[in-house]
């Protein structure tokens, strides 16, 4: 299984061009999201690369309902978090992150901030 899933990571990050950058200051969206409810049900919003490690052990080795009793998630989430977990944990390893700060808002709002603070460009369509 983790053979594979560094493979399909692999493909992803060469597929979205991800070359020698990435600096996350926060991250948005569903997905990163899930891994902090998952593992923080404090509240705290940053995740240190050992919590995702972990996070990616255990999920290995449970089924779909016990990640929703262990974790309290939503079923939909469940399925989510495992390949999250993967790509999140390839980015930090491949750019030396020891931790994400984890945004309340979706991909949409984070693009628009990002976009606010001169971050990214937007470009019409």
């Amino acid at each position: 299984m983790k053979r594979i899933s560094a493979l399909i990571v692999f493909i992803i990050l060469s597929h979205v061009g991800l070359t020698q950058t990435w600096t996350p200051k926060t991250n948005y969206g569903g997905v990163a999201r899930g891994l902090w409810r998952a593992l923080h049900p404090d509240g705290e919003k940053r995740l240190a690369l050992a919590e995702i490690e972990y996070l990616i052990w255990a999920t290995e080795r449970l089924s779909t309902e016990r990640i929703i009793e262990r974790f309290n998630v939503k079923p939909k989430r469940a399925g989510t978090l495992l390949p999250g977990a993967l790509v999140y944990l390839a980015l930090m390893r491949k750019f030396g992150v020891a931790e994400l700060a984890i945004s309340e808002f979706g991909v949409r709002e984070g693009a628009i901030l990002n976009m606010a603070k001169g971050l990214i460009k937007g470009q019409a369509l």
